[in-house]
């Protein structure tokens, strides 16, 4: 199974309206709310150790993985959804769903 990564849409969203209004309300930049949100939203490191080199040394690897660019599409949703949520909670901002953005308002029948 292929894992896509976040569409550029995803990303517009994130950038150009969660984290704006975030950015709007605390007067933070929006690269230190994105910064912030990566440390706070994404997994911790990983360590491993590997020991499959010929010279017979065991090595020891950190994989970092707070950069939303590596986050597959789910990944990106989760991981804007959460930051939704802390913008609701902590800062009090009712920040619209994607695809209120897109469409509009849903009309009721």
């Amino acid at each position: 199974m292929r894992h896509t990564t976040r569409s550029a849409a995803m990303n517009r969203y994130l950038f150009g309206v969660v984290y704006r209004e975030m950015s709007d309300k605390t007067g933070r930049s929006v690269q230190d709310i994105h910064d912030l949100c990566c440390q706070w939203f994404l997994p911790r490191p990983r360590v491993r150790r590997l020991s499959n080199f010929p010279d017979g040394e065991v090595r020891t690897v950190i994989r970092d993985v707070r950069h939303t660019s590596t986050l597959t599409s789910a990944e990106f949703q989760e991981f804007t959804d959460q930051v939704r949520a802390f913008a609701r909670t902590l800062l009090g901002l009712d920040i619209p769903d994607p695809d209120y953005w897109r469409f509009g308002p849903r009309a009721h029948p």
